[in-house]
């Protein structure tokens, strides 16, 4: 059995003990029979030698299927790290020595994230003074993620044993035997993983895995629940917590920091082009184990915090023994006495909890624990069904305090179908509980419940979820328009607005209003609203865009359609089209503006000056709209939003749209019918007063996004350039099924919508005979 015995360099004094944790403290190096170090389990490389990486290996095409195929890290693998001891903060020597490792194991390392959140205590207090990092550690392919997992967990850096697990996909603790133990939150930065794992394995338990989850907490999973009952059994001054619910091992996977990752990717434009140093990087690429530092082998005891700290912590020691100390030769003095008065005194200051205290919680915690398995099946069963009817009968409670109102808001309807389908599901999780347990639980308004309303109703259980959508996004779906006998063909050539030539494709005029220094600054952006796709993603997608500039005779090259526009629900999109010239871009806002597009109308503004609605002479009004509900402009309320007089439109991440009008008549006329048919004043329109943009956003508000997906931009298709420099394009080349259409294109979501407000309905009709079978008085 693994324990160890004082070193003469340990930096714990045992002179200087903590005041609540003196018998957990531990005593120094490893194995009390001898010096060596413990056997460390080893894992046997089956991949043969060091794996000889390629150029194209550093930036992988196959996306994660777990991920969105937008997200920008979805090629690349995360693992999760913790307990990794660096030597200091700077960002350039642990980044190297985070990669120097894991070229040690044959493995190339690509972008590495560490978070660290100023106000965040657990950094504050823990990691930034014991330098123990948790990270996630990029790799190129799911192989190397795995093989990072599998030959660097449990193994020992400086002395401490690292934890390595997926970055994207929890690992839990087994309930079983594990054990969520609270330590005092002093001097934590002495009480690391490692620490705690060597104070319980000099008490002889067995250890799979340590994880400290914040300042206090510190979750550790037993080899066995034997072992984990000898420890709840020995402890005295930790207090032990069951888990009663699923914890994962990972204090944080990449979905809970996609959007300190965005902050990141933006700020740091070269956190994207990490790659380990150029010497071990050519190592890998030439397949030779790199040279690195490995002074991490040779430490057989957990690495000490930095000297600073180790000091401070001494002087908090001999401080609070001093302070103790005068205390006790003070004696007990007269106590204040107080008016009561807590407006004036303030609230009384906690007192701390003793020792002899802190005792009986920690023995009264291991008692409730270890007596848990003298309980039945059937007591258990009766203390989960108790649980649920409290949850039951408060769900209960507020849905009928809906119902009994007259009129709902949107916030007060989506919680009645919440509630809804919360009473519902529990109702099922009791009546199958409900013969496990000792029949000792009854529970008289669960024989009126949702379900026998729902059977009332002629409905199935259980009762249909709410339809999601989803929509493949490489999937091409076109539509040909409607039967139009007015509509002409198209001319055999769309000849080109100026003639082009192939040193149009590189321009050298570069924009005044930009930095010469950006990379984009020949070129001339126009911002699209209202682009109806017929695909997500892909080449075809840009070559869709292309044709249709194509058929005003435009040539237009680099495009990019941000990753937050709301094109999944209707593919009506909102993007920046980039042009070889001025002209062009000027050209295009004349003849595309207001133009139809499978039905759409057009909104066609300059990407770079922001354009402005009109707010005088009241043509401009505000609709407010419901995000939820990703409904397209042009078909909200069509009868009183007149369209085709409208000039321009757009909607806008804080919930409303913008709708200006040539004639102040039309946009009076719209307020008035809008506002007979919206009952709820909190979405009746109004006229604008303030400026706001017509662009959703430009390009300087998407500078790092632009750059990113640009670069990955192609030209248009070799057939339709050619015929653009050549001066007039072919109209067989084109996709014309954008024109003549009379009425709107369907968009996807548009089922999905109608079936949504079908299952309330239903959900509707069975809360009316819930509420007659319960009698509830209408007010």
């Amino acid at each position: 059995m693994e324990r160890f015995v004082p070193a003469g360099d340990s930096y714990y004094d045992p002179a200087c003990p903590d005041e609540s944790d003196d018998e957990e403290q531990p005593l120094g190096g490893w194995n009390p029979a001898g010096t060596d170090p413990p056997e460390e389990e080893l894992v046997i490389r089956d991949s043969g030698p060091t794996p000889i990486y390629t150029e194209a290996d550093l930036y992988p095409t196959i996306p994660d299927p777990e991920c969105l195929p937008e997200w920008p890290l979805a090629c690349y693998w995360p693992v999760y790290v913790s307990n990794f001891r660096l030597d200091n903060f700077a960002e350039e020597a642990r980044n190297e020595q985070i990669a120097n490792f894991f070229a040690a194991k044959g493995l190339l390392v690509r972008m590495i994230f560490m978070r660290e959140p100023e106000g965040c205590l657990y950094f504050k207090k823990f990691q930034r003074s014991s330098l123990l990092l948790d990270m996630l550690v990029y790799f190129t392919s799911k192989e190397d993620a795995q093989w990072a997992v599998r030959t660097c967990h449990r193994q020992t850096y400086y002395g401490h044993r690292l934890n390595v697990w997926p970055g994207r996909t929890p690992e839990y603790f087994d309930n079983t035997r594990s054990i969520r133990f609270q330590l005092p939150k002093t001097k934590c930065a002495a009480m690391s993983e490692s620490v705690v794992e060597l104070i319980l394995r000099n008490k002889g338990h067995a250890i799979d895995t340590v994880a400290r989850m914040s300042i206090v907490d510190v979750i550790v999973e037993f080899g066995n629940e034997e072992s984990m009952r000898n420890a709840v059994r020995g402890t005295e001054y930790w207090i032990p917590f069951e888990l009663q619910e699923p914890t994962p091992k990972q204090r944080f996977l990449e979905r809970d920091v996609r959007i300190d990752l965005m902050q990141v990717m933006r700020e740091k434009l070269t956190f994207m082009a990490m790659t380990p140093p150029q010497e071990v990087l050519e190592a890998l690429l030439a397949g030779i184990p790199p040279s690195v530092d490995r002074s991490w082998e040779n430490m057989n005891k957990p690495r000490p915090p930095p000297e600073a700290v180790v000091k401070l912590i001494k002087a908090k020691r001999t401080e609070r023994k001093q302070f103790m100390e005068e205390k006790r030769g003070q004696g007990k003095k007269r106590p204040v006495e107080t008016t009561g008065n807590v407006l004036l005194e303030g609230e009384p200051a906690p007192k701390a909890m003793t020792l002899k205290q802190l005792k009986g919680v920690v023995r009264d915690q291991a008692n409730r624990i270890l007596n848990k398995n003298k309980w039945t099946r059937a007591n258990t069963m009766d203390c989960r069904l108790a649980k649920l009817k409290d949850k039951y009968l408060d769900a209960r409670n507020d849905l009928l305090n809906l119902l009994a109102l007259k009129k709902f808001s949107d916030p007060q309807r989506r919680q009645q179908e919440e509630l809804f389908y919360q009473m519902l599901a529990i109702e099922y999780q009791m009546m199958e509980m409900i013969p496990q347990s000792s029949g000792a639980l009854y529970c008289p308004p669960l024989e009126l419940g949702l379900a026998k309303a729902c059977l009332v109703a002629g409905e199935l259980l259980p009762f249909p979820e709410p339809p999601t959508f989803a929509v493949d996004p490489e999937k091409y779906v076109d539509e040909v328009p409607p039967a139009n006998p007015s509509l002409d063909p198209p001319p055999p050539f769309i000849p080109t607005v100026r003639p082009y030539c192939a040193t149009d494709l590189n321009p050298t005029t570069v924009d005044p209003s930009c930095d010469p220094d950006w990379p984009l600054a020949h070129l001339w952006p126009v911002y699209v609203f209202n682009f109806r796709l017929n695909v997500l993603r892909g080449d075809r997608r840009n070559d869709q865009i292309r044709e249709y500039f194509a058929a005003k005779g435009l040539l237009a090259t680099c495009i990019f359609i941000p990753y937050d526009c709301e094109a999944i629900s209707n593919q009506l999109i909102d993007m920046l089209v980039y042009f070889t010239s001025r002209e062009d871009a000027a050209t295009a806002i004349e003849l595309c503006h207001r133009d139809s597009y499978y039905g759409h109308r057009l909104n066609v503004f300059p990407g770079r000056e922001p354009v402005f609605f009109d707010v005088t002479g009241g043509r401009t009004i505000v609709v407010p709209i419901k995000q939820e509900r990703p409904i397209p402009l042009d078909s909200l309320m069509r009868n009183a939003m007149r369209p085709d007089r409208v000039t321009s439109c757009n909607r806008f991440d804080d919930g409303v749209a913008f709708y200006e009008y040539g004639d102040p008549n039309d946009a009076e006329h719209a307020i008035l019918a809008i506002r007979k048919q919206r009952p709820n004043k909190a979405f009746r329109p109004y006229q604008l007063k303030e400026l706001r943009k017509k662009q959703r956003f430009l390009e300087s508000d998407k500078k790092a996004d632009v750059l990113e997906q640009v670069a990955r931009d192609g030209q248009p298709q070799p057939a339709l350039l050619e015929a653009l420099i050549a001066g007039s394009v072919p109209a067989g080349l084109l996709n014309w099924n954008w024109r003549g259409w009379t009425e709107l294109r369907s968009w996807p979501g548009q089922k999905c919508t109608l079936e949504k407000q079908q299952i309330r309905n239903r959900i509707l009709k069975v809360l009316d005979i819930w509420r007659q079978m319960v009698k509830i008085p209408l007010d």
